[in-house]
């Protein structure tokens, strides 16, 4: 039976480049359509809940070699926005229609506001759970985060998760081998270094790097509190 097309996508979310299109084929007694892969960087995207649409695979090689890259080096680094992977999302297609032409969703803009004020030095303060952290007199909480401190995690495993606690004076890391106390003071460096950050401190050799969950702005924080004591 004949197959027809349509245009999903003008412009891929993840290249840029490829038109993504839905196939419908008829069979026997309904419609079959199917969301073809981009011809470009072979991002594969299906149908989801309330009219949105997944993408539920990448091909960095190919997405390098479609941004004229040479793989591994910023295939993915160059995904919008920082710490954010797009790769198993949901979204609406006027959403991923603003990825495509370089533009931010509208399910982004709220972690973009949040992350510009955390910048600014505009922290909270959060309540402190005595038993996991102990301030100082007048140091407060800022911020709280679920980080990992290899790139390379299994999900669900907690030997490879650990808490971060941004205060007022410190960054305090709590592994379950290990604590790592960092005055800020002390921070020399805090840079992005996709897909996470890493600080470098004084007197410390080697530099620690922290991967935090999707859409945590804890790196913003951590540059927001840095500014506060300069």
């Amino acid at each position: 039976m004949g197959a027809t097309s349509r245009v999903l996508f003008e412009k891929c979310p993840l290249c840029h480049a490829g038109t993504v299109e839905i196939t419908s084929r008829a069979a026997f007694t309904s419609t079959v359509p199917r969301i073809n892969p981009c011809p470009i960087c072979g991002a594969i995207f299906s149908p989801s809940e309330g009219g949105r649409f997944k993408l539920g695979y990448c091909d960095p090689r190919k997405l390098a070699s479609a941004r004229g890259k040479t793989y591994p080096a910023s295939a993915c680094a160059d995904c919008l926005p920082f710490v954010e992977c797009w790769l198993g999302k949901s979204l609406s297609k006027s959403d991923w229609d603003r990825i495509g032409s370089g533009g931010t969703p509208e399910a982004w803009m709220a972690y973009e506001e949040e992350s510009e004020a955390l910048q600014a030095g505009d922290l909270p303060v959060l309540p402190a759970d005595s038993e996991s952290v102990y301030l100082g007199e007048g140091e407060v909480v800022h911020h709280i985060s679920l980080i990992y401190l290899s790139e390379v995690t299994i999900p669900g495993n907690p030997h490879d998760e650990a808490q971060l606690f941004l205060t007022s004076r410190r960054i305090i890391i709590v592994h379950e081998s290990a604590a790592f106390n960092i005055r800020l003071a002390d921070v020399e460096k805090v840079e992005q270094s996709f897909p996470g950050f890493v600080i470098q401190a004084k007197g410390v050799g080697q530099p620690l790097y922290c991967f935090p969950v999707s859409g945590d702005p804890v790196y913003h924080a951590i540059v927001g509190a840095l500014r506060k004591i300069h």
